[in-house]
């Protein structure tokens, strides 16, 4: 598992936006090869929300924005760890 690069064109978020580096929240891994289910970049994302936001809006949201976001189009996974 890879983190960093390519996370900071997703919006506001766990993203350095000077560094273009992202935080420990973002988790970027390649699966190449014939072997693998996906052979493309898979990103997964750790979110807290705050109680006003629904899980469901906002991950839906993040995954279509971070996959857009990103040039190679990658499969997009998002966890959310708390809300509150």
């Amino acid at each position: 598992t890879r983190r960093g690069r390519g996370a900071h064109g997703a919006g506001s978020g766990p993203a350095d936006r000077r560094t273009g580096r992202a935080g420990p929240g973002v988790h970027i891994e390649e699966r190449p090869g014939p072997d693998a289910a996906l052979a493309r970049r898979h990103v997964r994302l750790e979110l807290a929300l705050r109680a006003d936001h629904r899980a469901l809006d906002v991950a839906r949201e993040v995954r279509t924005r971070v996959s857009e976001a990103l040039r190679d189009h990658p499969t997009v996974a998002v966890l959310v760890t708390s809300v509150g």
